[in-house]
C-alpha cells in the first residue's frame, strides 16, 4: 500500500535530493552527486531494518556501500527513471524516501540504499509500484519502473456500501466496500488493473514452494481528505470479485506484495475461493497491490523493450532458483542480448532520458554478468545521449529546469563527462542564488454522469450512458518560479487530458429515415484522446510562517492549442444494422482545462489550493497538499460536458533558496 502520510509529511527524499546539494554548490562544491541532508531522520515503514547482502557488481578494491569521490561512507548514489506504460516520463514521482523525479522522469541523488531492497514508487494520478535496483555502475545504483494511470475512482462515505470496478463495461475486478470499513469522512478509493509486465516485483518469489507468477494484478487504495492513506478499522473487511475466466485454477491463489520481505504473500486459507468457472472471490483485510497467481510466466507476452526486460528478469530468476553461479547460463546471455537489441532500437535517433536510461539499465546488467563487450558498446551510446542532453541544458539554463540540470550533472559525473559536469555545475551555481521554485502536481478526476447532465440541448428525452469509462482525468505538471527581487511569480503548467470516448444513447421510435426501431447516440471525440495544452501563470508571493500566493487566472500559453473536443450524433436503425444512418458533428467548446474553468469558473482555483491546502514546513523545504472530493461544477458547465462534479488532488513541494 502506498504510505502517503510518510512520503508527504516526512519527505526525507527532498532533503537528500536538494538541500545539501544546493548548499554544497556554494560552500564546498560537488563531491560526487547530490548529497543528502539529515538522511537518518526518517525511514519508510515498508522498508526492512536489516541491511541486505552486499551489492553485486562492485568495483574491485572498493568497500561495499562507499562511492568513489565522496567522504560519506554508507551513502550510495542512485539514478532512477519513472515512466508511464507508453514510455512518457512521470514527473514528481516519489521513490521511497530517497528521491523525487524531475520533469524528465529522472531522480538522482544519494541515500542509505540497499541494492536488494524494494522501494515504493508513487505519484498523484497513478497506481503505486515497487522498484529494486537493476544493477550498479561505478558505485551508482540504477532503477527503472513504470507507473500505471489510475483507472477508476469512487468516493466512500461511512454508512454507505461502495462498489468500485476497474471498467464499467467489463468488470474484471470489482470491490465491495462495506460502510463500516473506514471512520474518515469522504475517503476516496482508487482501483487500477495493472498489466503484470508493468509490475516491478513481477518476478519476485512467492511464499509457497511452487514457482508462481502474477497473472492478474490490481492496486486498490483509500485516500483521506488530507491525501493520506486511510486504514481499515480493526476487524473490517472488503470483498473483491475477479472475473478470471478460469486462468487461476480451481484453487485460486491471491497474493499481496510485501516490500519488507520481498515476497508475494498469499492470503490466508479460505480467503480466496472460486464461485463459478469464470469468477473468484476474496476477502481483503487491507488495501494494497495484489496478484492472482498461476505457474504460467508472462515473460513472453510482449515483443518490445518491456517484454525483453521481463524475459531477461525471468531468466535471471530461474538461474537463481537453480543455485546461481559465477558464470551465467546461455539463457541469461541470450535474454540480455535481446534486451540490448531492443534498447538500442528504441534509442536509435533519440536523445532523451528514457532512451539513455534503457541503455544504462542494460549496461549495469551486462557488467553484473560479465558481458564486458556488450557493456562497453552500450556505454558509449549512453554517453553520447547524456552529452547531448547536458549540452542542451548548458545552452538553455532555466530555473524551471534546475532539477533536470542537477540530474544531468550527476549522470555526467557517473559517465566521465567531466567537461559537461563542470559547466553544468557553474550554471547551477549561478541559478541557485536566484531560483525559488514550487513544483507541483494537480489531478482532476471527473465522474462520467448517467444520464447526461443536461440533455435538453440535444432535443431528446432520455440520453443515458451506453458505454465508456467511469471517469476522465486531467493531470497538471506545474512549475512556479518566484523572482527573489520583487517576489513576482511566473509559471508554466503542462495539462494532460485523458478523455476516452464515452457514448450516450436515447431510443427513437419509428424514425422517418428507418423502418423499425432506431436509436440516437451521442459520442465525444477528443483529438487526440490523450491531449496536451500549456498554461502560463502570473502572480506574487509573500513569505512568512505560511507562504501566501496571489495568482491570476492561468491562461493558454502563446502557441499552445486547446485540446480539440467534439460530440457526434449517430442515428442508427436497429442495433444489429450496419453503420450509422446519420453522422452529424455537434458544435462543442474547445476544452480549456478545469483549472481555467470549463464553465466560466473553476471548481477551485490554483490560488485557493496553495493558500488553503495542508501546509508542512520542514526547515529547508515546504509542502502544500490537499484533496477536495466531489466538487460540483457550476451550471454553465452542465450540458457542455458529461460530468457535473470533479475530485481534485494537489501536491506542491518547495526547496527554499540557498543564500551566500
Amino acid at each position: 500500500m502506498r504510505n502517503q502520510s510518510e512520503y508527504h509529511d516526512n519527505f526525507v527524499f527532498l532533503k537528500q535530493l536538494f538541500c545539501r546539494c544546493l548548499i554544497g554548490l556554494l560552500l564546498i562544491g560537488f563531491m560526487g552527486f547530490v548529497i543528502g541532508c539529515d538522511s537518518s531522520s526518517s525511514s519508510s515503514s515498508d522498508q526492512p531494518s536489516d541491511p541486505g547482502p552486499e551489492t553485486p557488481g562492485e568495483t574491485p578494491g572498493e568497500t561495499p556501500g562507499e562511492t568513489p569521490g565522496t567522504e560519506e561512507p554508507g551513502l550510495m548514489s542512485f539514478l532512477a527513471l519513472v515512466t508511464s506504460p507508453s514510455g512518457e516520463p512521470v514527473a514528481n514521482a516519489v521513490i521511497g524516501d530517497i528521491g523525487i523525479t524531475a520533469e524528465d522522469g529522472v531522480a538522482a541523488g544519494k541515500g542509505e540504499l540497499d541494492a536488494e531492497s524494494w522501494y515504493p514508487v508513487s505519484a498523484i494520478g497513478y497506481a503505486p509500484n515497487f522498484v529494486r535496483a537493476d544493477g550498479e555502475l561505478n558505485g551508482t545504483l540504477i532503477y527503472e519502473t513504470v507507473l500505471t494511470p489510475v483507472k477508476s475512482q469512487e468516493s466512500f462515505t461511512p454508512g454507505n456500501v461502495t462498489i468500485i470496478r476497474d471498467d464499467p463495461t467489463d468488470p474484471v475486478v470489482e470491490i465491495t466496500v462495506p460502510g463500516d470499513v473506514f471512520s474518515e469522512e469522504n475517503v476516496f478509493l482508487e482501483l487500477t488493473r495493472i498489466n503484470p509486465l508493468h509490475l516491478g516485483p513481477l518476478f519476485a518469489p512467492n511464499d509457497s514452494a511452487k514457482t508462481l507468477y502474477p497473472r492478474i494484478a490490481f492496486s486498490i487504495e483509500a485516500i483521506d481528505t488530507n491525501g493520506n492513506t486511510a486504514d481499515f478499522l480493526i476487524g473490517s473487511n472488503a470483498t473483491v470479485r475477479i472475473t478470471d475466466n478460469g486462468i487461476l485454477g480451481d484453487s485460486p491463489i491471491l497474493t499481496r506484495f510485501n516490500p519488507a520481505s520481498g515476497l508475494w504473500e498469499s492470503l490466508a486459507h479460505g480467503m480466496s475461493r472460486r464461485i463459478d468457472e469464470n469468477t473468484i472471490e476474496a476477502t481483503l483485510q487491507h488495501f494494497s497491490t495484489y496478484g492472482g497467481m498461476n505457474d504460467d510466466s508472462p515473460a513472453g507476452a510482449s515483443r518490445d523493450y518491456g517484454g525483453a526486460r521481463s524475459r531477461y528478469q525471468d531468466a535471471v530468476k530461474k538461474w537463481a532458483e537453480q543455485g546461481g553461479g559465477s558464470v551465467p547460463p546461455q539463457a541469461v546471455i541470450d535474454a540480455l542480448e535481446d534486451l540490448a537489441a531492443e534498447a538500442e532500437a528504441f534509442a536509435q535517433g533519440r536523445q532523451d532520458e528514457v532512451a539513455k536510461q534503457r541503455l544504462l539499465t542494460v549496461v549495469a546488467q551486462a557488467q553484473l554478468v560479465g558481458m564486458d563487450e556488450l557493456s562497453s558498446r552500450l556505454l558509449q551510446k549512453t554517453k553520447d545521449i547524456a552529452q547531448g542532453i547536458a549540452r542542451g541544458l548548458i545552452n538553455d539554463p532555466d530555473c524551471g529546469r534546475l532539477r533536470e540540470m542537477t540530474g544531468s550533472m550527476a549522470q555526467c559525473q557517473l559517465l566521465g563527462l567531466n567537461d559537461e559536469a563542470r559547466q553544468l555545475e557553474e550554471k547551477i551555481r549561478e541559478l541557485i542564488k536566484v531560483c525559488n521554485n514550487w513544483h507541483g502536481t494537480i489531478n482532476y478526476i471527473m465522474d462520467m454522469e448517467s444520464p447526461y447532465p443536461d440533455y435538453a440541448d440535444y432535443e431528446v428525452d432520455d440520453l443515458v450512458k451506453h458505454s465508456g469509462p467511469g471517469t476522465w482525468t486531467e493531470l497538471h505538471e506545474v512549475v512556479l518560479s518566484i523572482n527573489p527581487e520583487n517576489f513576482k511569480i511566473t509559471g508554466d503548467d503542462k495539462v494532460t487530458l485523458i478523455a476516452p470516448e464515452v457514448a450516450y444513447r436515447a431510443p427513437e421510435e419509428d424514425p422517418e429515415s428507418c423502418s423499425g426501431e432506431g436509436y440516437l447516440e451521442l459520442r465525444n471525440r477528443a483529438n487526440p484522446a490523450i491531449g496536451n495544452l500549456f498554461l502560463t501563470i502570473d502572480g506574487s508571493f509573500e513569505s512568512g510562517e505560511r507562504p501566501q500566493f496571489t495568482l491570476g487566472m492561468p491562461e493558454k500559453h502563446a502557441g499552445s492549442d486547446s485540446i480539440a473536443m467534439q460530440f457526434i450524433y449517430y442515428f442508427r436503425c436497429a442495433p444489429e444494422s450496419i453503420g450509422p444512418m446519420v453522422n452529424t458533428i455537434v458544435p462543442a467548446h474547445s476544452y480549456r482545462s478545469l483549472l481555467v474553468g470549463v464553465g466560466q469558473t473553476p471548481p477551485i482555483t490554483l490560488q485557493e489550493m496553495l493558500n488553503s491546502g495542508q501546509y508542512n514546513d520542514h526547515g529547508p523545504w515546504e509542502i502544500i497538499k490537499g484533496y477536495r472530493p466531489a466538487v460540483p461544477l457550476n451550471a454553465a458547465a452542465r450540458g457542455m460536458w458529461p460530468f457535473t462534479r470533479v475530485t481534485v488532488q494537489w501536491h506542491f513541494a518547495h526547496v527554499k533558496p540557498v543564500l551566500e
